[in-house]
């Protein structure tokens, strides 16, 4: 089972959201690429940036402008990639350019696939469900399942993965469990009022934020 590590950065002050989009972009991404001891390990390593787009399923998570998501075929990579001298050295003290320590998040995640797909779609839609029950992951799934399935092989989702907050390792998780949606297209008001529905009988009361993200692949997971 592979290592998915999922990073909120809170960004640091006085760097709006394109300047610390494109940092991350153009200076940060490339500087971890450069340097093999970090990025070597990586099993997949995607950055969303956030877009100011609306979403039938959720109100925007507030003062969040990106996501990135590393994969690691084990855990002793990703330790090996923190340790090494590259990381101390230089890409770590490279964060202080674009992100505040204080309010930045990072997670490891478990992952229950419910419908399998390209991680290379134009958007990407992230749906924190704020105190729903982390033991709730396979349920949602089966849910969910019936309804992605109704629109078909083309359908405007191409993938749906549930990710389930495993351990925080900095600053406390935005929610207990939250969903990754890789899009063709927008959601057809019909679907979205069937995963809207559903959501609302599965998780009852709990809330959702949403994050709506143009991905940008540096690994992919999906290697040929």
């Amino acid at each position: 089972m592979s290592i998915k590590l999922a990073i909120l950065p809170r960004t640091r002050a006085g760097l709006s959201r394109e300047g610390l989009q494109a940092y991350l972009a153009h200076s940060h991404g490339p500087l971890v690429m450069a340097h093999g001891e970090v990025s070597g390990m990586f099993a997949g390593y995607v950055h969303h940036y956030a877009q100011d787009e609306p979403s039938p399923l959720g109100a925007a998570l507030a003062d969040r402008d990106a996501l990135t998501i590393i994969r690691f075929a084990r855990i002793e990579d990703m330790a090996a990639s923190k340790a090494s001298p590259a990381y101390a050295q230089i890409v770590g003290p490279d964060e202080d350019n674009f992100r505040n320590p204080v309010g930045s998040l990072a997670m490891l995640l478990s992952e229950t696939t419910v419908l399998a797909g390209p991680e290379d779609v134009a958007r990407k839609l992230f749906i924190f469900r704020h105190g729903a029950d982390a033991r709730d992951a396979q349920g949602w799934a089966e849910a969910l399942a019936p309804i992605l399935a109704a629109q078909g092989v083309d359908g405007p989702i191409a993938a749906w993965r549930i990710n389930t907050v495993a351990r925080t390792l900095e600053g406390p998780a935005p929610a207990e469990l939250f969903d990754e949606v890789s899009l063709r297209g927008p959601i057809p008001a019909d679907l979205a009022n069937a995963l809207t529905a559903a959501a609302q009988t599965y998780f009852a009361d709990a809330p959702a934020s949403v994050l709506v993200t143009s991905p940008r692949i540096f690994v992919s997971s999906q290697k040929d």
